[in-house]
């Protein structure tokens, strides 16, 4: 059975619920035997408590942090001692094996341990990815639980369903205990450094993404960045401009958009998906953030009338619709395979808002990269909506974006209508050039970028739709990866047959690269195939530009 994520088949370390039982006594004795050659974690849930064993110092527990003990552990002595400490001891198994949506390796893992209870799985196969932060060494180890509270939640849980038979109940303890090692390795693999104070606060937005239909506090937030509450929030503010409940509540806001206008809910449920325990309180809170209350904001844009929708265009006219503003940026210029003659600019580099403003935008559309340009400010002009993040899947932006507009009758016809075309040039280019290779390079005065084979702009319509070979430079250097910066050396490795280019504005004069010797040594230049192509058409992920891609390569090809 194929993976069901294209191209992902990973190697990970999965983990086997056992049991949990509390510890709290003044003196309490485990003895190893008991644990039987199952993994334990012993998580304290009070100050002061220190764990013996064998003959070396006491550990010191605190609440909130662990500790690992291996099943398999060496030891001269079988007696684990907890001294004034209290929590919860939990016992799992490590079950490692590749492919984890294969069939095979199931079925191997499975076999082993019916054979075997001392096997814990199955090697990963070679080129499969690293668990380093996923596997549990075979010494003791120090943990710490972060955010303690919603672990301790967890715990609770899985103690409140300790040996219950019914099947739900037995699926929750599963899913609580994965989590709970979720959160364990997640803070594992970020824990915080005194030079890292940026990135914690982008973990907590990360974190607030993820979460935001929980209740959420800025104590949990700061813990979760591993500072201390008061340096947490100015820390945030500074980098955000937003208080972190503040940007919760705007998550919130924008997630409840989403569903307004993409599903048929009724407020009350999106009000609670959303992250809001009460409709009134959901009501108070969209009306004061967007102008006008859900349920006329479902109302109102329904029919999808004057909007802005910067880097969006190319999906809105798909539909038939026209953007009041169109996204302009210096250095890449504008979408002129749009054809958008007459309609006004908007540099999203030096935004004039009350130019928008002046052109009364009902709706204000925009994808993940809002942040980038700081586009959230245009919220003083009208409501936004913040379209699902599907990356390179137009398909599904397509869909989103018709549904918001109530044109979604229109999506299947838009998207056949390109899988002919492109299907129809495949075989042409098959029968025309074969196995000849291609490759793609972005160049920015002296620097070239080489773009991936499996991810990336131009990967979806190249070497998947159109069916042309990638250059094994390509394989090599872009495997999971959208693109790779070539060097001086590195380029003269490129032996594509057929190489398109695309250059960047205003990044100093072009033919520093391709003036140069190794460049003109390219099998390539030398043949005469290399064709320059128009750079924003290239650099989108948008349906009408997946059709001039098509275009252009039919056109030099064939």
């Amino acid at each position: 059975m194929e993976s069901v994520v294209s191209g992902y088949q990973p190697s990970c370390y999965l983990y086997e619920y056992g049991d949990i039982r509390l510890f709290g006594k003044r003196q309490d004795v485990l003895r190893l035997p008991q644990l039987d050659g199952w993994d334990t974690l012993l998580i304290a849930t009070s100050d002061g408590g220190k764990v013996h064993w064998g003959s070396g110092e006491a550990r010191l527990l605190k609440r909130g942090t662990g500790l690992y003990i291996p099943g398999k552990a060496e030891s001269s002595d079988d007696e684990l001692e907890l001294e004034g400490a209290s929590g919860y001891l939990l016992r799992f198994r490590q079950l490692r094996r590749s492919g984890i949506f294969s069939d095979k390796a199931g079925d191997e893992a499975k076999e082993a341990r019916v054979q075997d209870p001392e096997i814990t799985g199955i090697e990963p196969q070679s080129g499969t990815c690293s668990n380093a932060l996923l596997r549990f060494s075979e010494k003791l180890e120090l943990l710490s639980f972060r955010p303690f509270s919603r672990c301790l939640l967890l715990l609770e849980t899985l103690f409140k369903l300790k040996g219950s038979t019914e099947p739900l109940a037995c699926l929750e303890c599963d899913i609580c205990f994965q989590e709970l090692m979720w959160q364990l390795l997640q803070y594992r693999a970020a824990e915080p450094s005194e030079a890292g104070h940026a990135s914690a606060v982008e973990r907590t937005i990360g974190y607030i993404e993820k979460r935001y239909a929980e209740i959420l506090s800025v104590g949990e937030l700061a813990e979760v960045a591993g500072m201390e509450r008061g340096r947490y929030t100015r820390q945030f503010k500074a980098e955000t401009g937003r208080l972190p409940l503040e940007y919760v509540n705007e998550v919130r806001i924008g997630r409840a958009q989403q569903m307004l206008l993409l599903t048929g809910d009724r407020l009350s449920e999106i009000a609670l998906c959303s992250g809001f325990n009460n409709e009134y309180y959901f009501n108070r809170r969209f009306k004061g953030a967007t102008g006008v209350s859900p349920g006329r904001y479902r109302r109102l844009y329904r029919s999808g009338t004057r909007m802005f929708a910067p880097f969006l265009e190319d999906y809105l006219l798909a539909l038939g619709q026209f953007p009041v503003m169109q996204t302009v940026h210096p250095r890449w210029g504008k979408q002129d395979y749009l054809k958008l003659e007459g309609v006004p600019e908007y540099d999203v580099t030096s935004p004039d808002l009350a130019r928008l403003a002046s052109l009364e935008p009902e709706l204000i559309l925009l994808n993940d990269g809002y942040r980038r340009w700081g586009l959230d400010e245009c919220r003083q002009v009208a409501p936004l909506f913040n379209l699902p993040y599907f990356h390179e899947d137009w398909r599904a932006t397509l869909r989103s974006l018709a549904a918001v507009i109530d044109v979604e009758e229109l999506v299947d016809d838009i998207v056949a209508d390109y899988e002919r075309k492109a299907a129809n040039a495949k075989r042409r280019l098959s029968r025309h050039i074969g196995s000849q290779t291609a490759a793609f390079l972005r160049i920015s005065g002296n620097k070239a970028s080489l773009y991936g084979y499996e991810r990336g702009f131009t990967a979806g319509v190249l070497h998947r739709d159109l069916g042309l070979s990638p250059d094994p430079l390509v394989v090599r250097l872009t495997a999971g990866k959208r693109m790779a910066e070539l060097s001086e050396v590195s380029i003269a490795d490129l032996k594509a047959d057929h190489l398109f280019i695309a250059y960047d504005r205003d990044a100093g004069e072009p033919d520093v690269l391709t003036g140069s010797a190794p460049w003109r040594r390219l099998p390539a230049v030398a043949a005469g195939r290399v064709y320059e192509v128009d750079f924003m058409a290239w650099m989108n992920y948008g349906i009408l530009s997946h059709h001039r891609k098509v275009e252009d390569v039919i056109e030099v090809l064939l």
